[in-house]
């Protein structure tokens, strides 16, 4: 009875959690200092795993919609240029100076 006590708070059983939507390992069992401590570390762990996980979720959103922006403001100076060449090309039909626009 002793040893098996014993032997609960020097060992810590697995088992897993739903953390958010992840299985994470999570040291449960025991009542002894080792388990204590074991939990406390995994927590704090998963805890800075989060947060990181987090803030580069954020980065990825931030570039991406970085990205879309300079596409559609790459998209809109090809169009104006487009029409600025299609102005300039029917102004010069018409025999009118090209230096009016």
């Amino acid at each position: 009875s002793r040893v098996s006590a014993e032997r609960d708070r020097a060992w810590c059983s697995m088992r897993y959690v739903l953390l958010r939507s992840v299985a994470v390992p999570s040291l449960v069992g025991g009542s002894g200092a080792v388990c204590a401590l074991c939990t406390g570390l995994v927590s704090r762990f998963l805890a800075i795993v989060e947060v990181w996980w987090l803030g580069c979720q954020v980065v990825v959103v931030l570039l991406g919609f970085s990205y879309w922006f300079s596409v559609a403001g790459a998209c809109e100076e090809l169009l104006s240029r487009s029409s600025r060449l299609s102005l300039e090309s029917s102004v010069a039909a018409r025999g009118g100076p090209r230096d009016c626009i």
